[in-house]
């Protein structure tokens, strides 16, 4: 916690249940302000983090979990998609994620699915400029051997291949031809319950989520949206997705927003199986283990 001026807080933790979710933990926050002779109590927040339930069919994998579905579309279809469900292509970014992806498209007998990976429209060189669709760069070399290549002329998306053909691994692609669709999902969520005299402005805050043993692994503001433009069989398009969906972003006094995230670039070489969710805004940091 840090702080401009005098704070004061409270915590209360208690185990509550909801409906296909469980909450492990609840942390009440008062907070008070003083300026001058003045002392004002502006927020009283309850954050309550959740692991979603993940839905029938789904490979759970650490925080998040993978969808195989029953539709076959090309990368700019399989990207609205997912996210039309709260959802997102697959970002692979360590091998432990690349090969649990590989494992389910060989376990269906599939051929390929595509990835979160996209190519900068400005990069000139197969492997320059390739970002995942929340606009952070690939740091390993995931690759298939000899990718990316652009062997079918500008390939600008990316997919995961099994190993069907005998190439198992990231393939650079032109995102055109139908394909199999597998999206993802962060299955950690939370409540923000407003227990003050005045609204709470969700957009205000900051989201940090904490790894238990390497430390802070994103800050992401509630406002962000990620945007992006892609070239996808030749034609380039713009695309967005928000990081953190949520139900309302102004909260009444006396009423609560459920939000969940969606596409958190978590890009950590080992997995944790829980993480600490923070909220900060006006000098507060609030915490909840999931």
């Amino acid at each position: 916690m840090r702080s401009a001026s005098p704070i004061v807080a409270t915590l209360l933790l208690a185990a509550i249940a909801v409906a296909a979710s469980i909450v492990l933990y609840s942390s009440v926050v008062e907070l008070t302000s003083k300026t001058s002779l003045e002392e004002t109590t502006f927020q009283i927040i309850i954050l309550d983090a959740y692991r979603e339930t993940p839905p029938d069919g789904a490979y759970t994998y650490y925080l998040h979990y993978y969808l195989p579905t029953t539709v076959s579309l090309n990368w700019a279809d399989v990207f609205n998609y997912c996210k039309e469900r709260g959802m997102f292509l697959p970002m692979p970014r360590n091998w432990g994620e690349l090969n649990k992806l590989i494992e389910i498209i060989d376990e269906k007998g599939w051929i390929a699915v595509y990835t979160g990976l996209y190519q900068d429209v400005s990069a000139s060189l197969p492997e320059e400029g390739w970002y995942y669709i929340t606009n952070d760069p690939l740091e390993k070399n995931l690759w298939a051997a000899y990718e990316p290549s652009d062997d079918g002329g500008p390939e600008s998306v990316s997919m995961v291949e099994g190993n069907y053909l005998g190439t198992p691994g990231l393939h650079d692609i032109n995102g055109q031809q139908s394909r199999e669709v597998i999206c993802e999902k962060i299955g950690i969520g939370f409540y923000i319950r407003n227990r003050s005299q005045s609204s709470i402005d969700l957009k205000s805050l900051n989201m940090r989520i904490y790894h238990p043993e390497e430390g802070l692994m994103a800050i992401i503001p509630l406002n962000t949206r990620f945007s992006f433009e892609a070239n996808v069989a030749g034609v380039t398009s713009t695309f967005s997705i928000d990081p953190i969906k949520c139900n309302r972003y102004v909260i009444p006094p006396g009423e609560s927003a459920r939000c969940s995230l969606q596409a958190i670039p978590f890009n950590v070489e080992k997995e944790p199986s829980y993480v600490r969710i923070c909220l900060s805004g006006r000098g507060l940091e609030i915490c909840d283990v999931t």
